[in-house]
């Protein structure tokens, strides 16, 4: 959906710094070392772009297999009008995904620094070499990590974390912004954010899902969900040496504890429209009581 919110204006008009690129008001992790923390927004900019690059392709691919036999027989029991709906509003949101990524080109460019994975040559969503390379590669992986013939399930529920953890960011970086233009630009991603995560709630909701995929899915879902449970938390770990304590410590501020709420708070939603029977309590010992030796490391966004 178009924003009335001027973006690309008010993107020339800013100034984007790598090492603090939405002016926050202070380090998100002090604890750590401050070239951690630069590397650490290169990356998360690059993974962005690349992530915003991939849905904009899948979308559409997902939308054409509605139509195309109903996703394996997962929307049949609709009736046309309902399926025709759900197919525009995914479209618009793949549209929403492709101006998210112009809007990222657009910061990446005020740095005037190469940031590893954002290559918009390469990474066109309107060039057929990329749209194959995108489609052959969510028949065999989800969330980057291989897995043989995914689901529907399998891949909805990666989708619905990752809109989970870019809600949470986009929401924490709007309240703390300290520059009035940028918050604007978030606030834009903000209300984009909220209605995609609206829309594939519905859209799971609406799905036909059969049992044996639930029960094959479970564990990898709640894996999902804990590697993406606070802001960039698998480098924080892989590139910094920590033991759960010190791990603790790098998350001791609000900024972490909001960010965490927000995400699970939609997650929690979307695992519990597959998995009705599934305590919340259960959920919450699960993905946010864990130690760093229950972290799968490849289940990163």
């Amino acid at each position: 959906m178009k924003t009335d919110i001027p973006v690309f204006d008010l993107i020339d008009q800013c100034e984007f710094k790598v090492d603090n690129p939405f002016d926050l008001p202070s380090r998100l992790f002090p604890s750590l070392s401050t070239d951690f923390e630069t590397e650490m927004f290169k990356s998360w900019l690059g993974l962005v772009f690349s992530g915003e690059s991939l849905v904009s392709v899948f979308y559409n691919t997902i939308a054409n297999k509605v139509l195309e036999d109903r996703y394996d027989g997962h929307y049949s029991h609709l009736d046309q009008e309902t399926v025709d709906q759900l197919v525009t509003d995914l479209r618009s949101v793949a549209e929403d995904e492709e101006r998210h990524r112009d809007i990222f080109i657009g910061i990446v460019n005020k740095l005037d620094i190469d940031i590893a994975r954002c290559n918009p040559d390469v990474q066109d969503p309107s060039k057929k070499e990329f749209q194959d390379l995108v489609n052959s590669n969510v028949k065999s992986f989800v969330m980057g990590k291989p897995v043989d013939n995914p689901t529907l399930l399998d891949q909805l529920t990666a989708i619905l974390t990752m809109e989970s953890y870019a809600l949470a960011t986009v929401v924490m970086f709007y309240r703390q912004t300290t520059d009035d233009k940028k918050r604007q630009i978030l606030k834009s991603f903000v209300q984009d954010e909220a209605r995609h995560i609206q829309f594939f709630h519905n859209f799971l909701r609406k799905a036909k899902i059969p049992d044996t995929h639930k029960q094959s899915a479970q564990s990898r879902i709640l894996n999902i969900i804990v590697a993406n449970s606070r802001f960039e938390l698998v480098p924080v770990i892989e590139q910094n040496s920590l033991n759960d304590e010190t791990l603790k410590n790098a998350y001791d501020l609000d900024f972490h504890t909001n960010f965490s709420k927000i995400y699970q708070k939609n997650c929690w939603q979307f695992f519990n429209i597959v998995y009705p029977e599934y305590s919340q309590s259960s959920f919450d010992n699960r993905t946010i009581n864990y130690k760093i030796a229950d972290i799968d490391l490849n289940g990163r966004i």
